[in-house]
């Protein structure tokens, strides 16, 4: 019996292993079992991103540079009422400022406003909201060294140095008070000065500002490091504390050339005679900037014989001032009106007996006329005592960056450098 129930199941073994391959084809081969194919799926175009710039009119509102972008009045209104609770909807943008507005398929929703240089206004929004975010930017201050020798006059070796005018003109007046530019430069004196520069991101702000300066030539040596102390008062001193700034300026003019000194017997062109000559005269171009020598008063503006149109100024403790050959006065200037030193009062010209455009240019002293190259005023108040350490701790500072040595092209790495240390370093001759 059991040896039957062996015999059917060894039977039946060739027919399970048939039944088994046949499923299997089925699976793979049969077209009814195949998967079906999908579809492609169609390509999703990539948005298309555009911005817009536009700047700032003079007096204009930031509420309506904004409407150039939002044409839609309802949507308008919706940013400005989210905005509302900020202080940039209200004031008027300066000239310069701008608004960049950012576009995807034509569709604005994100605008930066670049306010001031200091920082970026980000409002983003969509068909619900607006988000408000402030970026500010990296502010530094880095300071620049210039050197250099003359060998004609200062404003081209300073130029020829890299600086701009307005630099030049501030170092010549930071020593106005000691050297005469105009005469006692010589061929060999040496100039040095820093500068610092506002900068934001890769962009500079405004002029630089002059901290420090030094002259050496047949002169003299003179230094001039700025200060200002906890009161708030600012000023150049030389390293000893004094002022460098003095009662009077040197000279009315900032650059020109002397053509006739102080003289006790001069030959007049135009009167063929021999007399004194009371005063300087500057060679200068028609209009050149005349300025006064010291605080005062006015006491004469007008028409004065030979001197053609003349400027007066009383100084006080017996000194007095006067400009002739005059083109024009400067704006509000009469008599009676106070100046200060420094203060454009007129403009070179060729009144009254001149034979070109020039500057005659007097001082008296309890109305003696004095020759004004050799008037040596005293100086302005000195730093107050308990201010020096501190003075004395910056000038050391601003000398050692001033005489430190320029880097040597060899010497020069990959390595960062400190933005605080960076340094300009000019060398010129002149």
């Amino acid at each position: 019996m059991r040896a039957d129930w062996k015999q059917q199941a060894l039977s039946h073994k060739p027919f399970a292993a048939a039944g088994l391959l046949a499923v299997v084809g089925c699976l793979l081969f049969a077209p009814g079992c195949k998967p079906a194919r999908t579809k492609p799926r169609a390509e999703i175009p990539a948005p298309v991103e555009s911005l817009h710039c536009v700047a700032a009119n003079k007096g204009e509102k930031f509420t309506t540079l904004l409407a150039r972008f939002v044409s839609d009045p309802e949507r308008a209104r919706a940013i400005q009422a989210d905005l509302s609770g900020f202080d940039i909807t209200n004031p008027t943008c300066a000239v310069g400022e701008s608004l960049v507005g950012f576009f995807r398929n034509d569709k604005l929703y994100r605008v930066e406003y670049r306010q001031r240089y200091d920082r970026t206004c980000v409002i983003a929004f969509d068909s619900l909201r607006t988000w408000l975010a402030m970026t500010y930017h990296w502010v530094r201050i880095e300071p620049e060294t210039y050197a250099g020798s003359i060998r004609g006059s200062l404003w081209m070796a300073m130029q020829h140095a890299g600086l701009k005018p307005d630099m030049i003109v501030r170092f010549a007046e930071l020593f106005a008070w000691d050297v005469d530019f105009f005469t006692e430069t010589q061929p060999g004196d040496s100039f040095k000065l820093i500068q610092e520069q506002l900068c934001c991101d890769e962009r500079k702000i405004g002029k630089p500002q002059l901290q420090a300066g030094e002259y050496k030539g047949r002169c003299g040596q003179y230094y001039g490091y700025f200060y200002q102390d906890p009161g708030g008062r600012k000023d150049y001193y030389m390293p000893n504390g004094e002022c460098v700034r003095k009662g009077f300026l040197r000279s009315p003019l900032r650059f020109g050339n002397i053509t006739s000194g102080f003289s006790k017997g001069r030959y007049h062109p135009i009167l063929g005679i021999v007399r004194p000559h009371q005063g300087v005269d500057y060679g200068v171009g028609l209009g050149t900037p005349v300025s006064a020598i010291g605080d005062g008063i006015v006491v004469h503006a007008g028409w004065s014989g030979g001197y053609g149109n003349l400027v007066e100024i009383n100084h006080g403790q017996g000194y007095q001032s006067r400009y002739g050959h005059l083109s024009r006065f400067g704006k509000g200037i009469h008599a009676g009106v106070r100046v200060k030193q420094g203060q454009t009062v007129a403009y070179s010209g060729s009144t009254g007996l001149s034979t070109g455009p020039h500057l005659h240019f007097e001082v008296r002293v309890n109305g003696v006329p004095r020759n004004p190259l050799k008037i040596i005023p005293p100086r302005a108040e000195p730093l107050a005592k308990q201010y020096f350490p501190a003075f004395k701790q910056r000038a050391d500072s601003l000398s050692a960056l001033l005489n430190r040595p320029a880097p040597k092209p060899d010497s020069l790495s990959n390595e960062p450098v400190d933005s605080s240390q960076a340094q300009t370093n000019r060398d010129s001759t002149w």
